[in-house]
């Protein structure tokens, strides 16, 4: 069974001790040898000296462990690391910091024992970049699931409809273009796109039910009379300020992260900013790659926006019956029809505004319906006036096309839809049988307008 944060820890005095003699101790790590082989390893080493410039000034996600070479937990951990390092190649960057080595990071990042895990994502804010600590099962595939919840991404998700907008973005920039036939963005696809950041702008056009899409795939000859099926997914690399299909440069190798980081590196040293030498070594763009990313915003402001959903019609419209193969983000609580009560949704929104999910509230305190809606769901609606990381917060993704749906576990959102755009959600069948209701003021307005109307005519009769 995976060890679940256990840890060493070391007295108080051994540290200040060891702290005092940091220098000697990194003197006799190397000639030891060392928990790790950082010469074959694809694990970092992350010292005092290099830590700003390959973890804080980056882009990139780093899982960074904290370790001591005499610490049995860390030993256990050691090859789960190497495996960890190895499995998100190209996605995120896998560091080691050895703690009796390295004693000012130690002390900054208060870290109490070994093996201590911690995800950088994100962009810097002030002279710190925000870190989360893990200290759940420490098995490969839940550290992986661990650091790809929490990968940011660079990628524009382009409809047909923008296209133009997009090359038009960053027009300083290479562009590059995946046609993918998936719903949602990659883990590897949004790594390097944080690995590039400043010297390309990557860009995602969806196919899967999306009809417009054919003249877009014609338009950069992927389909045509010899190839009416397009063979996806397919990349392709644009000079600066173009979009000519004739300029275009095609990705023909493998999509896996050492023949993409080659074809990147390539575009970068052809078409880039500088056009001087490639993207760090082992690294795509590498860590302190300069510039900022593309801003490219949809063009249609109205994709951001928040339904609420007041019967069964509009949950069919919004989630149950979509065609435009986005994905539902539900929330469902007391008091989300407020414009106060959906200021939170929209926050998400705009946070996801890139990808693939269309959002929507349904308020169970003023809706039987929604109610009903929410048990049939299975999840819990959350009292008015408690936030959504709340002990109740009610959340689900419908993917209307499957039938299927991703019930939040937990009560932190933004987690919960990372692993959703990351394709590591865990969907259930969708109960068809679904409560049908209507907006329940709209009956009640109608209702006391034929009220009136009946009173009206009887009144006129006795007048008569």
């Amino acid at each position: 069974m995976a060890s679940l944060g256990r840890r060493c820890r070391r007295p108080l005095s051994v540290s200040l001790v060891l702290a005092a003699t940091a220098t000697v101790a990194a003197v006799i790590h190397s000639a030891a040898g060392g928990m790790y082989n950082f010469d074959t390893s694809k694990v970092v080493q992350l010292t005092d000296d290099n830590f700003r410039s390959m973890v804080l000034e980056s882009k990139e996600t780093w899982a960074v462990e904290f370790y001591a070479d005499w610490c049995d937990h860390c030993k256990e951990l050691a090859p789960k690391w190497e495996r960890l390092a190895t499995r998100l190649d190209g996605v995120a960057r896998v560091g080691a910091v050895d703690a009796d080595a390295s004693s000012k990071l130690v002390a900054r990042h208060s870290v109490q024992g070994y093996p201590t895990i911690l995800t950088f994502a994100g962009r810097v804010v002030g002279d710190a970049r925000p870190s989360v600590e893990y200290e759940g099962d420490r098995s490969v595939v839940a550290l992986a699931n661990h650091v790809k919840a929490h990968l940011p991404t660079y990628v524009a998700v382009v409809r047909p409809s923008g296209v133009d907008a997009f090359f038009d973005d960053a027009r300083r920039l290479p562009h590059v273009l995946l046609f993918s036939p998936k719903n949602t963005t990659s883990p590897l696809y949004k790594g390097l796109s944080a690995a590039y950041a400043g010297q390309l702008s990557l860009g995602e056009l969806r196919t899967a039910n999306n009809p417009d899409a054919a003249a877009t795939l014609a338009r950069f000859r992927l389909t045509g009379r010899d190839t009416p099926r397009p063979k996806l997914p397919a990349l392709l690399a644009f000079p600066p300020s173009s979009s000519a299909p004739a300029e275009a440069v095609w990705h023909t190798g493998k999509m896996d992260p050492p023949s993409l980081r080659s074809f990147l590196d390539d575009i970068v040293a052809r078409m880039g900013p500088s056009a001087a030498g490639s993207a760090a070594a082992g690294g795509g763009g590498g860590a302190g790659a300069g510039g900022d990313a593309p801003t490219f915003e949809q063009p249609t402001v109205a994709d951001t926006g928040v339904a609420v959903l007041s019967s069964r019609a509009d949950y069919d419209a919004h989630c149950g019956a979509r065609e435009d193969g986005r994905l539902c983000a539900l929330s469902l609580g007391a008091g989300l029809a407020s414009e106060s009560g959906r200021a939170e949704v929209e926050a998400l929104a705009e946070r996801f505004r890139f990808d693939n999910l269309a959002f929507a509230v349904a308020d169970t305190g003023a809706s039987a319906g929604a109610a009903a809606l929410a048990e049939v769901l299975g999840v819990g609606p959350r009292s008015e006036g408690e936030t959504a990381t709340g002990p109740l917060a009610g959340f689900v993704v419908v993917r209307p096309k499957k039938g299927r749906v991703a019930v939040m576990e937990g009560t932190d959102v933004g987690s919960f839809l990372d692993r959703v755009v990351g394709g590591d959600a865990r969907y259930k069948r969708l109960n068809e049988d679904l409560p049908v209701w209507v907006d329940e003021t709209a009956a009640a307005v109608e209702g006391e307008s034929a009220g009136d109307i009946e009173s009206g005519a009887e009144g006129a009769k006795t007048e008569l």
